[in-house]
């Protein structure tokens, strides 16, 4: 029997420069400060990074205060990172009114643009750009224009949830077994297609295509969260992670799940543990690692 898996919870992003990376979301991405404290020894080794106890922890949220946060967390970003050119959580996709306003706003400001906004054309009515934010940190702002009242039904704000987190795969099967066998993520869309950051960050060739699949979340919201599995081709390198450190960029994604019962062979990092500071509200948490590497944490809906 599989897992329901969601909603998404937040999204953990390594920075070495905590405070202008929280103030850029504030200022430039509508964002507001939720929690601020000292990483919990126990929480850092929930995560197999001790290191970061203590380190400074910041959890923003978006005006509609839906799940779907972003949490910084200060620590060493190697000087060999680079955004898709490494293995792991790749990216945080937010939900925006019109990222074609939002563009001329974030001009001249520490998020810098990798994509102008521009039709997907995966799917019908979907507009996106994206950005890199200080801590090399990717973020797409997306917006849907198929449906229009689908801007004020569903996005509180200029700048909202996230509601998809891109995972970069060394192999894409063993990702879908674990994601799809493992937990309940039906398939939204399954399709080959030219990923242009990817190729552009690899130096790959124009008529290289890969696999991209969407795997639907579990919760209530009406625009559903996803993961993205994108087949990320063996030019990649496995993301070098500091000694007892977070991964650098985004470092880990926190989900619900109904119960951590009969999770146990997923190989947790430590023992399951109740901790009392949002996202988990004294709920029962652990944290595995995907079979790319990827950290994903657990946060057990049922009574702890």
């Amino acid at each position: 029997m599989t897992t329901p898996l969601g909603p998404i919870l937040s999204a953990t992003v390594t920075t070495p420069d905590i405070d202008n990376s929280v103030q850029d979301y504030v200022d430039h991405l509508y964002m507001t400060v939720a929690d601020r404290r000292p990483v919990p020894r126990a929480l850092a080794e929930s995560w197999g990074a001790p290191a970061v106890a203590g380190n400074q922890m910041v959890l923003l949220k978006p005006q509609s205060g839906q799940p779907g946060w972003i949490r910084f967390v200060e620590g060493e970003v190697p000087d060999d990172y680079a955004p898709f050119k490494t293995f792991g959580w790749t990216a945080i996709e937010l939900v925006v009114k019109n990222c074609d306003a939002l563009a001329p706003e974030l001009k001249g400001t520490p998020f810098v643009e990798i994509g102008a906004p521009a039709d997907l054309g995966v799917v019908k009515g979907v507009r996106a750009m994206q950005v890199v934010g200080r801590a090399r940190e990717v973020v797409y702002l997306t917006h849907r224009d198929e449906v229009q009242n689908f801007v004020y039904r569903h996005v509180m704000g200029t700048v909202d949830r996230i509601f998809i987190m891109v995972l970069g795969s060394p192999d894409f099967d063993k990702a879908t077994a674990f994601y799809q066998g493992r937990f309940t993520a039906p398939t939204g869309i399954d399709v080959k297609s030219s990923q242009t950051l990817i190729r552009n960050a690899l130096g790959l060739s124009l008529d290289d295509t890969f696999r991209m699949r969407t795997m639907l979340m579990n919760g209530p919201q009406e625009v559903v969260g996803k993961i993205q599995l994108d087949e990320h081709p063996q030019q990649a390198r496995v993301r070098t992670v500091p000694k007892g450190g977070l991964p650098p960029g985004i470092a880990l994604v926190t989900f619900a799940v109904p119960t951590l019962d009969g999770l146990e062979d997923l190989g947790f990092l430590a023992p399951p543990q109740v901790l009392d500071l949002p996202p988990y509200g004294r709920r029962l948490t652990a944290t595995c690692r995907g079979p790319g590497g990827e950290l994903v944490e657990l946060v057990a809906e049922d009574a702890a």
